[in-house]
């Protein structure tokens, strides 16, 4: 398969994916309770949230280099 042909397919079923999702939630609902969230808690939410994904790419950097991969 060409590799475009096969990023697009991704990309499709991604959006399939998630559309179906999506109609199971009600977004109006979603919204307003959105609106009512402290803005602090939402950036310390975020934030612990990134701290997380830098710990556990460098845990996943750290035991590729322990298998002898090449990490950059």
């Amino acid at each position: 398969m060409h590799p475009a042909l096969k990023k697009a397919l991704k990309i499709l079923v991604s959006f399939g994916v998630f559309a179906f999702l999506a109609s199971w939630v009600d977004l109006h609902e979603t919204w307003r309770l959105l609106r009512a969230v402290s803005p602090a808690w939402l950036a310390l939410a975020v934030g612990i949230y990134l701290a997380s994904q830098g710990v556990s790419a460098l845990r996943w950097r750290w035991m590729g280099r322990a298998l002898g991969f090449a990490v950059p």
